[in-house]
C-alpha cells in the first residue's frame, strides 16, 4: 500500500510550482500603458517590466460620449480627474482621507467600507453615463 506522500500528493500542485526552477519572472506585458505600468513597476518589479508594444503603452481612456461627461463632472467635481482622457491621469488615487469612511469587520473576517464602495459605484456609473462598457472598467481595491 502505497501513502499519498510517496507519491508525492502531500503537497499542493501550487506548491509544487512554487520553485526556482519552475517559475520566471514576467519582464514584458500586453495590458497596461506606461503609466499604470509605472506603478507596478515601482511595487513589484522593481523597474523591469516593460510594455510589450508602443500601442500597449499609449493606450488611454476612450470616452465614447464626451457631451454627456459635463453632467457627470457637475454632481462631483472630483469625477473630472477621473474623467480625465490624458495618458498620465491613467492612473487614479482618490483621497477619502477627510471622509467619514471606517472600515468595519464583517462577519466571517475581512472588512468592508461603505463608504468607499459607494465611490467606486459612482465612479462606474459615471463611466456607463459616458458610455463606457461594462466589460472595459476593472476596478483594484485591497
Amino acid at each position: 500500500m502505497e501513502y499519498r506522500w510517496e507519491l508525492g500528493m502531500d503537497e499542493s500542485l501550487f506548491l509544487h510550482l512554487d520553485r526556482q526552477q519552475a517559475t520566471f519572472e514576467l519582464h514584458l506585458q500586453y495590458r497596461m500603458n506606461r503609466e499604470m505600468m509605472k506603478l507596478s513597476n515601482s511595487l513589484v518589479y522593481e523597474g523591469r517590466l516593460q510594455c510589450g508594444s508602443e500601442a500597449v503603452a499609449t493606450q488611454a481612456l476612450t470616452i465614447p460620449h464626451p457631451h454627456m461627461a459635463c453632467q457627470v463632472i457637475a454632481g462631483s467635481a472630483w469625477m473630472r480627474q477621473v474623467l480625465d482622457v490624458q495618458l498620465t491621469s491613467s492612473v487614479v488615487f482618490l483621497n477619502t482621507e477627510k471622509l467619514s469612511a471606517s472600515h468595519s469587520k464583517v462577519q466571517g473576517g475581512g472588512f468592508r467600507n461603505e463608504t468607499e464602495a459607494n465611490i467606486v459605484n459612482h465612479v462606474i456609473k459615471g463611466f456607463a453615463h459616458v458610455g463606457i462598457s461594462g466589460s472595459e472598467i476593472g476596478v483594484i481595491a485591497p
